[in-house]
């Protein structure tokens, strides 16, 4: 049977610094601003090159993936409530190194 991952991103809380409760954000009223990121950038940065690796090898045992593309414009530095958002979109993630730029190109 088929498989395809219908949508996926480098997303997650530890990168974030704080528990975003499944993804919650300031739309939700959820206030991360107070929050204090727990992470160098060089440590998330490897944290999601490490994250894109393992999905993108999880994600080829099935037919195929969606990665979540959206670009977003946000101020993840003069807005602190959108810190580690910023991973949901691919061509950043690429321009910084955190997805394989090769795997787009496949």
């Amino acid at each position: 049977m088929p498989i395809v991952c219908g949508e996926w991103c480098l997303f997650n809380s530890c990168a974030v610094g704080t528990d975003t409760k499944g993804g919650q954000t300031s739309l939700n009223g959820m206030d991360f601003s107070k929050s204090s990121p727990k992470m160098t950038e060089e440590a998330r940065s490897q944290l999601y090159r490490q994250l894109a690796k393992a999905q993108l090898e999880a994600w080829e045992n099935g037919s195929g993936y969606f990665y979540w593309s959206y670009k977003l414009l946000l101020d993840t530095v003069n807005q602190p409530q959108w810190y580690g958002w910023d991973c949901w979109d691919l061509g950043k993630s690429m321009d910084l190194g955190w997805f394989p730029a090769e795997e787009c190109n496949a």
